[in-house]
């Protein structure tokens, strides 16, 4: 079922990966919570993709800030804008 979110969540990275997308990276990041992707946005004033997918990498605990459309039939999925080590 297509739905909109934004919020904060304490989620278990348990992989990431990287697909090509239109000419661009897309990072993807799997968690116990669902997956998320991980690219810049203007709107969000987000543009450390890369390096935040440098420190998701490492599986653990994270507490992430996110927002977007999760349609599964279009494999659309929440963007995480910001993400820090959670105890």
């Amino acid at each position: 079922t297509p739905y909109w979110s934004h919020g904060e969540a304490v989620v278990e990275v348990t992989g990431t990966t990287t697909k090509r997308e239109g000419g661009r990276d897309v990072y993807l990041v799997f968690t116990t919570s669902g997956t998320f992707r991980n690219t810049d946005s203007l709107h969000y004033l987000k543009f450390d993709s890369s390096d935040l997918q440098g420190q998701l990498n490492r599986p653990g605990r994270y507490r992430i800030n996110y927002y977007g459309f999760r349609v599964p039939v279009l494999s659309l999925y929440r963007n995480i804008t910001r993400a820090e080590e959670a105890p």
